[in-house]
């Protein structure tokens, strides 16, 4: 069902200093970094061996970033597992009874494809289905 580990999301407060602060302390280089203006957030990305870390901050106050890290702080906010068929996939776990929070795809990060299936199918854990746009296209 899974491909991979595609990424881990951390939800900060303020971008620009955790983007600073994971430069300093481990050297690493961030190779994206946009906004989701749809959703109201905005993300950055640096890689770990084929997959990456995300980190995330709320670019308003009604997003769901900005309403987690209100409620919970800073920290980490969702695992994504890259799979092929993102409909197939959906469509399996919700005929097994998971609660999905996307019964449908949308558009993610870098092109790519995603949904959510809703923590309290997963024992606490919000879990993303990342489908990658094809290589070459």
């Amino acid at each position: 069902m899974f491909q991979r580990v595609d990424h881990v999301a951390l939800v900060v407060a303020d971008l620009d200093e955790a983007i600073g602060l994971y430069q300093e302390v481990f050297g690493v280089e961030f190779y994206m970094r946009e906004t989701n203006e749809e959703q109201g957030y905005q993300v950055a990305a640096f890689m770990v061996g084929d997959g990456h870390v995300e980190l995330l901050s709320p670019t308003r106050p009604d997003s769901v970033i900005a309403g987690f890290l209100e409620k919970r702080g800073p920290g980490i906010h969702h695992i994504a597992l890259e799979v092929d068929n993102l409909e197939e996939r959906l469509a399996q776990l919700k005929s097994d009874g998971f609660r999905l929070v996307n019964e449908t795809p949308r558009r993610g990060t870098g092109e790519s494809r995603i949904a959510f299936i809703h923590p309290k199918s997963l024992l606490g854990t919000l879990l993303e289905l990342v489908e990658l746009p094809e290589r070459g296209t």
